[in-house]
């Protein structure tokens, strides 16, 4: 399977940073290192079999911090994942696994608990339909505008879901 190493862009949250690190640390497949990159007074030790690697960077900017913790990462993939984001313990197994099976793929966003949502009622069905000017089974995303065509997250569908935009909250990105 494929390596894959963690940054996390962070400053002033340590619990959800906590709950985070720990959530990449009882991964099933282990990430190669985990690499913080906080603006704030964060926090200075993960316990865990993972190595974490801490940047302290001068810039509050989540894209500026992803991208200083990018330049140290030397594995297959590099994932982006927010301070905030919770997945269970199979997560990055099944990510590897899907990404065996489709060697074409060069970035993948999966699920993360909590992001979910019901399935739409038919009213807000219909808002969806008007908005996007055509009847659609697929609406259903939290978003308006664009977003409204994106392919539904409810809570009941299972696997991968394609995206054809590139998500910071969660985004594993081939490193090459």
């Amino acid at each position: 399977m494929a390596e894959y190493t963690v940054v996390v862009a962070t400053g002033g949250r340590p619990e959800a940073l906590s709950n985070t690190v720990r959530d990449w640390q009882e991964q099933s497949k282990e990430p190669q290192k985990i690499v913080v990159v906080d603006c704030g007074d964060g926090m200075n030790r993960f316990p865990g079999k993972v190595q974490v690697e801490i940047i302290r960077s001068p810039v509050a900017s989540a894209a500026q911090q992803r991208n200083q913790g990018a330049e140290v990462v030397h594995t297959e993939w590099l994932v982006f994942s927010d301070d905030d984001v919770r997945f269970g313990p199979e997560m990055a197994e099944g990510v590897l696994e899907f990404l065996g099976r489709h060697p074409e793929a060069v970035a993948i966003f999966p699920r993360m608990r909590g992001s979910v949502h019901p399935r739409p009622k038919p009213w807000l069905w219909r808002y969806y339909n008007w908005q996007a000017g055509i009847k659609q089974p697929n609406h259903g995303a939290k978003l308006f505008g664009p977003g409204i065509s994106t392919n539904p997250c409810w809570e009941e569908e299972k696997g991968p879901v394609e995206s054809n935009w590139l998500p910071s909250t969660l985004l594993w990105i081939k490193t090459a």
